[in-house]
């Protein structure tokens, strides 16, 4: 076994994924193998040809050197079977002990001498990625090439004979049945989807040329039409929706050919959904939101674009259960009135670049709207950008209603207030930090509505003075009107990008 590991990873030219491998015998012979696919699934054909194959041995002039391609060694695992033109059906039971499957060669130019085949071969159907080897040769495959042996030629010891020939062809064992999505020209490899995705199943192994039934657990997806092709395998353009009313959790999609049925185990999430904890904010006022079920095909947390105008804000990475919070400044340019903030996943989420013009992201796979209205009267807010943990800070605000308490919390816990309102809805104030380092969001709350601010608190110096409240410096926020309640956004500071 120790010389099959050797072989397997001597000189071959591996060609991208799904397509044809080449493998040249490392003992300069110049004979070669040539499999039309470099990944294959149980039950599916391989096209397969050898080249180069020389006659070093020519007895009484009969015959023509015959090729063994044995699967690993020893035809270990479960049968294979083999056809084409060149197939060496009628081998002798002598040669069939040393190997199940033979191929005559040709001369394939000008030079009888070097000659070839051509034909294929069949994967078990009950093949499995472990593999039949074990030990630290599980999960490899490979085809063992023979030829030049005594009883290696169609006329026996009187015939043409090639010189020693020993080396493999390494080849990956696939599923069958595996899905995704496609967005655009971009195949997305997952089994996580939403209710009415359309699904791209990428199936191999099936019968050929045949229709395709797809169940969804145990009914059948109606208007589903995907025929497989010569080899048994499923167009590129194959596409299965998924019913609309299809409850979230865990289910089968079954698809079958007659006879052949593969399976695949798929999840199915929540439609996702956005809200706005700010829903009305001044120009170039900052607005806070929340979102979940933001997730991806391959079952992780999608990277979501906040967007409004066609321009992107922000970018938030979803956490595992596809929820994320955060906060956005509009940019100038967006004036007073309705507006719709869209969270869109799906493409390349590229945050905006100061004194660049604005990135676009107008055609995501996924995308939820909510309302935003910018309102030059929305309560608003002025806290320090930055201050030192366990000191006071200055903050004032205004719009809110008049006569209230308001309510503070930092990254979603509580910060004491003794803040009110006045008469005309202006509160001004200090409140003390807590005392270890954060970056986060200040919201405020007032009845009904918030307005929210980010700071970034740092850890006092050494034997720091003290210096008593830290002067406000005001910085662009945003209010709400009739916010609903919950847990306070938290988010590292986003600074506001201004643009020419």
């Amino acid at each position: 076994m120790l010389a099959v590991a050797v072989l397997v990873a001597g000189c071959f030219a591996t060609a991208p994924a799904g397509a044809q491998t080449t493998v040249v015998d490392p003992a300069g012979t110049g004979a070669s193998v040539t499999i039309d696919k470099d990944e294959v699934a149980p039950g599916e054909r391989i096209a397969i040809s050898g080249s180069g194959f020389r006659v070093t041995e020519n007895v009484n002039g009969g015959g023509q050197p015959i090729v063994a391609v044995r699967p690993y060694d020893f035809d270990l695992g479960p049968a294979w079977t083999a056809g084409g033109d060149d197939y060496y059906a009628e081998a002798p039971q002598e040669i069939l002990n040393e190997a199940h499957m033979w191929f005559k060669t040709a001369p394939e130019g000008a030079d009888p001498n070097v000659v070839g085949f051509h034909g294929w071969i069949q994967v078990p159907a009950d093949l499995t990625k472990e593999g039949p080897i074990g030990g630290s040769l599980t999960g490899q495959h490979w085809l063992r090439i023979l030829s030049g042996a005594f009883f290696t030629s169609s006329a026996g010891e009187t015939g043409r004979k090639t010189g020693p020939i020993t080396f493999t062809v390494p080849f990956t064992l696939v599923d069958n049945l595996s899905t995704g999505l496609t967005v655009g020209p971009t195949f997305h490899p997952g089994s996580t989807f939403r209710p009415g995705a359309s699904i791209t199943p990428r199936g191999r192994g099936f019968t050929p040329d045949a229709d395709v039934t797809v169940r969804l657990d145990d009914t059948v997806i109606a208007g589903t039409s995907i025929t497989t092709d010569a080899e048994g395998g499923f167009p590129d353009s194959a596409r299965v929706v998924l019913p609309a009313s299809t409850t979230p959790g865990q289910h089968v999609l079954r698809f079958a050919t007659g006879e052949v049925a593969h399976a695949i185990d798929i999840t199915v999430t929540p439609p996702p959904s956005a809200t706005l904890i700010t829903p009305s904010v001044r120009p170039q006022g900052r607005f806070a939101f929340e979102f979940a079920d933001y997730i991806g095909v391959a079952g992780t947390g999608q990277k979501v674009a906040i967007v409004v105008d066609e321009q992107v804000l922000a970018c938030v990475q979803a956490d595992a259960t596809g929820a994320g919070s955060g906060t956005a400044v509009l940019p100038a340019g967006i004036g007073a009135g309705p507006r719709t903030v869209l969270f869109n996943a799906g493409l390349s989420c590229i945050a905006p670049v100061p004194g660049q013009p604005p990135v676009v992201n107008d055609a995501p796979g996924v995308s939820v709207g909510a309302s935003l209205t910018v309102d030059d009267a929305a309560p608003t807010v002025s806290v320090p950008a930055t201050a030192t943990a366990g000191t006071d800070i200055s903050v004032s605000g205004e719009g809110f209603p008049a006569g209230q308490s308001v309510e503070v919390t930092l990254a979603g816990a509580p910060v004491a207030s003794t803040l009110t309102t006045d008469a005309q809805g202006r509160f001004s104030g200090s409140l003390t930090l807590p005392a270890a380092a954060a970056d986060g969001v200040l919201r405020f709350t007032v009845a009904a509505t918030s307005a929210v601010a980010v700071i970034s608190i740092t850890e006092p110096g050494p034997d720091a003075p003290d210096r008593g409240p830290v002067p406000v410096v005001p910085v662009a926020v945003a209010a709400v009107a009739a916010a609903r309640s919950g847990p306070a956004v938290a988010e590292r500071p986003t600074r506001s990008r201004r643009r020419p």
